[in-house]
């Protein structure tokens, strides 16, 4: 006898969230992991539906599509938050600036660490504002890896007709 199709969405969650985790990873976009961590999968059942809930961070949106070039100057938080998961290096902005004329000088007044990150967010933010962020389409990667064909072959034996299936991303 087939499994009921509760259980056998049940058993599809973590599929789902492995394989989300791997095209992130995929894509090189694990900085803190938090995205991944975030993940989660829900099922919620109606009269003659199911529904298949995946959530996760909200920042998954910029991940998945990028940012466009011109666009609102991502918050300096979660800049501070990026360059701490990355390790990205400040201490030479510390010591060194660029004069007028664009030429390397050393500081006279090396700058705190503190305003040493809060200027290497701000310059990096006015980057991602001015070029944008290529897309990655993480979330399509995951869901063309196979898993949904899988899905919906035994939600369609364990009712014993043909289905459609819809994922929902919140």
């Amino acid at each position: 006898m087939a499994d009921s199709p509760r259980k056998i969405l049940e058993n599809y969650k973590q599929i789902i969230i492995d394989a989300l985790a791997e095209s992130l990873e995929k894509n090189n976009k694990i900085a803190s992991a938090g995205l991944v961590q975030s993940i989660e999968v829900n099922i919620k059942a109606f009269a003659t539906n199911m529904v298949i809930e995946v959530s996760m961070a909200d920042y998954w949106k910029y991940v998945d599509g990028g940012r466009k070039k011109g666009s609102k100057q991502p918050p300096l938080n979660a800049m501070l938050k990026h360059i701490a998961n990355r390790g990205i290096d400040y201490k030479k902005l510390q010591t060194m600036s660029k004069n007028s004329k664009g030429v390397l000088v050393k500081r006279k007044i090396p700058l705190t660490k503190e305003k040493a990150l809060k200027t290497l967010a701000f310059l990096i933010g006015r980057k991602i504002k001015s070029t944008g962020i290529k897309p990655t389409n993480f979330v399509n990667e995951a869901m063309e890896s196979g898993f949904m064909n899988d899905l919906t072959r035994d939600m369609s034996a364990a009712l014993k007709r043909e289905i459609v299936l819809d994922l929902k991303l919140q």
